[in-house]
């Protein structure tokens, strides 16, 4: 049942949020700065595991887990944006079909 309303609740959303996350390696020596939706900031392991290793990424096909105690060590940009109508996704074909009839 959880599954089934967890299911329901993310079909009806009518946004979805977007995490970009640029690593700042050669950024050279910049401060750190918070914003609404933008962060630069040396992340911790813990923090990149959020972001990088989540459940969400586990199930997808060919992953692979990131060395978060290692990316710990850089200065990374993370921008938080909001996609409007998420129903808009379901309607995009993949690039590979050559025919959206056959579908």
């Amino acid at each position: 049942m959880k599954a089934t309303t967890l299911c329901h609740a993310a079909l009806m959303k009518e946004y979805v949020q977007i995490t970009y996350l640029c690593p700042l390696d050669c950024a050279g020596d910049i401060p750190r700065i918070k914003t609404a939706n933008a962060t630069i900031k040396v992340f911790s392991e813990a923090e990149l595991n959020v972001l990088l290793n989540s459940p969400e990424h586990q199930r997808q096909s060919g992953f692979k887990a990131a060395e978060t105690n290692r990316l710990s060590q850089f200065w990374f940009c993370r921008i938080k944006a909001r996609s409007g109508n998420i129903l808009f996704f379901f309607a995009m074909l993949p690039d590979h079909v050559p025919d959206p009839k056959i579908l």
